[in-house]
């Protein structure tokens, strides 16, 4: 509703307030055009430059794409909590339901081979295969807790850990709450604020040519 408004001022009424006002002399500087030209050139630049990121983005496997979520900022954080949730559910009920590590890693790799719990599946089965440790494949992937690992060097049974996972996709679903929550308390004001601006911009816009003409008319 906003950007309506802000659409239709600058697009319909100031306009007609322009009428009001005398043109310019051919010696002032256009201060607005040279808002412009920066505000484009800006936009210019930053249109390119998301263009890259989304050709790279494209160009890169889907495992690649979630370690890039998971360490992008303010975003990544939320997304490792969230990735903290799903993995330790899933795999503890993989695990009560009777399933061993290796099995789990087996019915990863039965995924399509563009997704990326085929791409962890191959990635834990290469780290199995060379006989490297758990906590290897979980330092290589952001999104991964470092907790999981820890379960399974305790070296307790198949069931006792996988209900452990459950218990801790409770606490990591306590932690992506309550992160969200926080966010929220700093999201609110700062939209306050913004929409506080484009009001007060908006009278501004108005107001400014009115004054100027009436100013003229006397």
């Amino acid at each position: 509703m906003l950007l309506s408004i802000i659409g239709a001022v600058h697009w319909w009424l100031m306009p007609m307030l322009h009428q009001f006002v005398p043109p310019r002399q051919s010696s002032t500087l256009d201060w607005t055009l040279v808002v412009r030209i920066i505000m484009g050139a800006i936009l210019c630049s930053g249109g390119v430059y998301c263009s890259r990121i989304v050709i790279w983005w494209w160009r890169q496997r889907s495992l690649n794409r979630h370690i890039w979520y998971s360490q992008l900022p303010i975003i990544g954080r939320f997304y490792r909590y969230y990735c903290a949730y799903i993995i330790s559910f899933n795999l503890g009920q993989l695990l009560v339901s009777g399933l061993e590590l290796a099995q789990v890693g087996e019915l990863l790799l039965r995924f399509p081979s563009g997704s990326v719990l085929y791409q962890l599946g191959a990635e834990f089965t290469q780290t199995m295969m060379v006989g490297k440790a758990i906590r290897n494949f979980t330092e290589q992937i952001p999104f991964i807790p470092d907790e999981i690992a820890t379960f399974f060097e305790r070296g307790q049974a198949t069931r006792t850990t996988g209900q452990a996972l459950l218990m801790f996709a409770d606490v990591s679903y306590r932690r992506f709450v309550q992160a969200l929550d926080r966010l929220l308390t700093w999201i609110q004001p700062l939209f306050f604020i913004v929409i506080a601006v484009l009001i007060i911009g908006t009278y501004v816009a108005i107001l400014v040519p009115l004054y100027s003409s009436i100013g003229r008319i006397n």
